[in-house]
Order: structure tokens, then sequence, then C-alpha cells
């Protein structure tokens, strides 16, 4: 945990204990209110880890927030919230602003925000940072992925908004917006590592376009039954320096490397991960793999492919040139999120499904396209005034056409299981009072999508991952 956690926390606490109890339900300054939260987790698990070092249990898993909110007339509302949190790399404790805005109320069926507002996608997105308002811990991987919640819990820009009688009650919002993203975010971690390109990327900066949000929720007849439908569409341009250690095919005989009629190379780009090798040849789109060895006789690094169907037959492949060239990934993302909850007494049940469409394209070297898949069901049940009882399963696939994992280069070196991660979570939550909560929380894993290859490095600085895993998570919350 960072050295200066402590003493913020302390400080926080200090500032909230010193105002009188009952300032600590409803603090008003004049016509300004003030709000805030801070929790504190842990996090255990037995292989993997979950953002963070969790193999040997960690504190680093805590949020901070504080908001501010006036009524300055009938129909307009300013507001702004202070949000800081650290997971792992991701955070550090950096004070944000999550949202601030101006909304105006014209009518039931029409009104404005303008300013930073969070994204409507989903049953939780627009609520994720009030931890009292869900049972879960951990939100669904499957749709709400914790390395993306820096850019996807708000966005900058106009909104409009409203309510419309229609079979019971048909809410709607739209959203024309762009964001920030910083080089060192959740999201630019996962696109160094999850980018489906076979060479090594640094992502330097990144510069986001105009973002379109929207989403209908109806409150239908029957009682308790809530329908909701989700969609946004964004693009960026991520200015990155690749790694690209080129190839070119060795005449094991003359031990000097290949060339066509014209005297080129025949050349590969070089993607190593340990002494494994992914190797693309941008002339003919194949892919090969092959075992790094170092050659004594030139001291240069070699990779030997070998031929499942000819065990007589291998081809060497040596390393000749290995430079950082700088380019921009042209990323366009598309998604569609679907929902379903249904209230009945002191039960809860929750469905989602959400498909993303991504398109990638490094200038003129590599250009991908395919469709992400993630769902979930779950249920939640109070067993009383102080005590919840939950839990969900979730799946979450990376390429929806290649759910095994079969063509992902990632597969022979790491293991196909990159490819998804499946999640069966149980989840008991403990209400002291309406300030205080306590909530512990397991997760029984299958596969590694979406964990970052930095926080899972062997003993010789490689990435490893296990194919099933334990992750535990308990979380102390206060709010006020």
């Amino acid at each position: 945990m960072k050295k200066n956690v402590l003493a913020k926390l302390l400080m926080m606490i200090g500032l909230i204990w010193a105002q009188p109890a009952s300032s600590l339900e409803y603090m008003d300054f004049g016509h300004v209110d003030i709000h805030g939260f801070l929790t504190q987790g842990y996090m255990q698990s037995d292989k993997n880890n979950f953002f963070s070092e969790t193999e040997d249990g960690t504190l680093q898993f805590h949020e901070y927030g504080l908001n501010f909110s006036s009524e300055v007339t009938s129909n307009l509302r300013l507001g702004m919230q202070f949000f800081a949190r650290d997971l792992g790399q991701i955070g550090n404790d950096e004070i944000n602003v999550d949202w601030a805005y101006a909304d105006y109320h014209y009518k039931d069926w029409l009104s404005m925000r303008v300013g930073k507002v969070k994204f409507p996608i989903g049953l939780y997105n627009k609520i994720r940072d009030m931890d009292m308002l869900r049972t879960w811990i951990i939100l669904p991987q499957s749709i709400y992925n914790e390395a993306w919640r820096d850019i996807v819990s708000g966005a900058s820009g106009f909104q409009l908004y409203g309510s419309i009688p229609f079979a019971g009650m048909i809410q709607y919002q739209g959203m024309f917006s762009t964001f920030e993203m910083k080089n060192n975010s959740g999201i630019s971690l996962t696109i160094e590592d999850n980018i489906p390109f076979p060479f090594q990327i640094e992502v330097q900066k990144n510069k986001v376009d105009n973002t379109y949000i929207g989403s209908l929720t109806w409150d239908t007849p029957i009682s308790g039954l809530r329908l909701g439908q989700s969609y946004y569409q964004t693009s960026l341009d991520s200015y990155v320096t690749h790694h690209q250690s080129v190839g070119a095919t060795v005449d094991p005989i003359l031990q000097k490397p290949i060339t066509d009629s014209s005297g080129n190379f025949e050349l590969y780009s070089w993607k190593q991960t340990g002494n494994q090798a992914t190797l693309f040849n941008p002339s003919t789109k194949s892919t090969a793999y092959g075992t790094v060895i170092n050659d004594p006789s030139s001291g240069k690094d070699v990779a030997i492919v070998l031929d499942p169907n000819n065990p007589f037959y291998f081809q060497t492949i040596a390393k000749i040139v290995d430079s950082g060239n700088q380019g921009v990934i042209r990323i366009k993302s598309f998604n569609m999120t679907s929902s379903i909850e249904y209230s009945w007494g002191e039960w809860i049940f929750d469905l989602e499904y959400a498909s993303q469409k991504y398109n990638l394209k490094l200038q003129d070297l590599s250009e991908e396209e395919f469709y992400s898949l993630g769902y979930y069901a779950g249920l939640s049940y109070r067993l009383n005034e102080w005590m919840q009882l939950g839990g969900y399963y979730s799946e979450y696939y990376r390429d929806d056409e290649d759910k095994k994992g079969k063509k992902s280069w990632e597969t022979p070196i790491l293991g196909n299981y990159r490819s998804w991660l499946k999640d069966s979570c149980l989840t008991l939550r403990f209400d002291f009072n309406e300030f205080w909560t306590l909530k512990l929380e397991g997760h029984q894993m299958n596969g590694a999508a979406w964990l970052l290859n930095a926080d899972n490095l062997d003993d010789h600085g490689q990435p490893r991952y296990d194919k099933d895993w334990f992750l535990f998570a308990t979380k102390l919350s206060y709010y006020f």
C-alpha cells in the first residue's frame, strides 16, 4: 500500500468525526449539501494477481469520495464530486473530478445537464462509486471491467434526459461528449497487454474523439420489472511505441538470411514472451510460433519453428533488427448492453448482456476487427435489516468467434484461457447502521482475460497465468 494512504485515511476519518453526529447524516453549509464516503478493502488470491499483488494479499484496494451539490433555483442544480482510488497500478490515490455538472430541469420529459456526467451504461455504471447501493464488492467483469472504470465512469459534454409516461414510465438519456484518457490509465495498460498485434506496444499518450452515449430504461407495468438498453460509440488515437523485433528466415546450410529474386528478406515481426516467440509475416498475413535460443556462432537470438505435420522439418528465423518505432493505433469501439432487473419482496434478480465491437488499426502494419461478449446473472436476498446474501455467475470472451482462444497469438505461450474469464461469486453483506457496511466475498475463477501481464510475472520476469483460481475480497465502507 502506498505510504500516504494511511495518512490520508486518518485525516479523512478525523475530519468526519470532527463533525457533530447530526451533521454527519446531512451536512448543510448554507445552500450547499456535502456528502462523501471512504472504503478500505483487502484482497487475497491463491493464484493470479487481480490488478494488484493479491497472491500476497493486498490493501491496495480503497476509494475516497467527497461531493457537493446545491439547488440554485427550483430548476437549476449544481454538483461536483472529487474521487480517488487505488487498485494496484491503477489510480494510485490521484484525486480526480469524478463528476461536475449543471442540471437544468425544464420539463419532466426534457431536461439538460452540462459538464462531466456519469456514463448511463447498464444497471450499475452510474452508481458504481456508491458501494452501499449494491450487494457485491467486485461487479461482474463481463460488463464492468475494473481496468476501464477510470474512463467509462464519466464523460464531458451535453446530456439530454427525461421521463415519459408510457405503459409505466420510460426514461431516456442521450449524450454528446468526450473523455480524458491518461497514458497510465487502466485502459492504456490493457491496450499494451491485450492488443492483438504480434509486437510489443507501449502507450505514450491518447487522444479521444467525440463519444455518443444513449440509454433507454422502461419501468414496466409489472411491479418490480425494469428493462434497459444502452449504447455508446467512441474512437481514439493511441500514440504508441511498437518494439518490432524483425526476423528473417535463415538458410540452414549457408547460415544466411534467405532472399527472394529481388534480393529482399522474408521478414517477420517478432513478439517474444519468455523463450517463446510469435512471428508474423506481413506479406502473407501468416503467423508462426517458435522457441527462442541464442546462436553462439552469431550471438543473435533465433527462433526454431517446428512443423507439426513434418517432424523432420524445422525453420530457423533470426532476429536481425530490434527497434522502437512510433505509431498510432486507431481504435473504434461500439458497445450495446441489455439489462433486466426484477425486484420481488426481498429478492432482486439481475441479468445483463453486452456485445462490444472493436476495430484496431496500426497504420499500414496491421488491422484487426472482432467482437467481445459478456453476460451475467445475479441474485440477492435480504435476510433481515442488517444482513444480505447475494451472488452472480459471469462469463466474458475476448473474441466472440474464438471463445476457446485457438486463434490468439498468446495461446501457445500463455495458454488459451487468456481468452476468457468465468466467475462464480458469493457475497455476504452486513449493514451495522446507515453509515457502516462490511462485505465478505468469494470468487471462483476460470480463465485469465483482462488480467495484466505486469501484475503476473514469474521469477524470470515473464508473464504467467493459471487457469483455475480463487479470489477473496472484503471491504469496509463508511458514508456520510
